[in-house]
């Protein structure tokens, strides 16, 4: 999006997606931590990918996280000051996650609210609301019942795109095409 953004005004908005929706609230111990299977052939793509972008994949948490509490802190990053800091709230939360490996327990939740400068108050109580984690399940089973079982899945303008990791080409070719055939509007990416 940075090289296409002379051409196009991206707005990013993160949606809740739930890979583990039974996933218990302390997560669930992995041998190979998410992502982190030296087997697997994506994870040198993805590392390549991230260091590009400045992002640094380490794959260090022993435990698929559950993710509800920082889902639930997104969405109530979106509703101060317009939600301009959701998207670094997402990139903090990917940052303790991917590179540092944390579980994104309560006490990780809290550090990050605190670092924006959140009302601790409010946070602690909407990470603690149990209405409030159902209304991130039934958000994100939304998007399960649309056939989405993976992340990250991009929407533009109102229209599918694609899912999973792309190579800059092809996804520099999807814009352009997505942008064309439907123009205006805004996008969604599941998080």
């Amino acid at each position: 999006m940075i090289l296409m953004s002379g051409q196009y005004d991206f707005s990013v908005t993160w949606q809740p997606f739930l890979l583990h929706p039974e996933c218990p609230k302390e997560g669930i111990p992995h041998h190979h931590p998410p992502g982190g299977d030296p087997n697997d052939p994506g994870v040198e793509l993805l590392k390549d990918i991230g260091c590009d972008l400045g992002i640094e994949f380490h794959f260090r948490c022993p435990v698929w996280p559950n993710t509800v509490m920082a889902h639930i802190l997104v969405e109530y990053a979106k509703t101060v000051n317009d939600g301009a800091l959701h998207g670094q709230v997402v990139d903090r939360l990917f940052q303790l996650y991917f590179t540092k490996g944390r579980a994104l327990a309560k006490r990780h939740i809290i550090a990050v609210a605190e670092d924006f400068g959140f009302d601790l108050n409010v946070v602690e109580k909407l990470i603690e609301d149990p209405d409030r984690a159902e209304e991130i399940k039934q958000k994100a089973a939304v998007w399960r019942t649309m056939g989405i079982e993976a992340i990250p899945f991009i929407f533009m303008n109102g229209h599918s795109m694609f899912s999973g990791d792309q190579d800059e080409a092809a996804l520099i070719n999807t814009i352009t095409k997505v942008a064309q055939k439907f123009p205006l509007g805004h996008g969604d990416t599941c998080l």
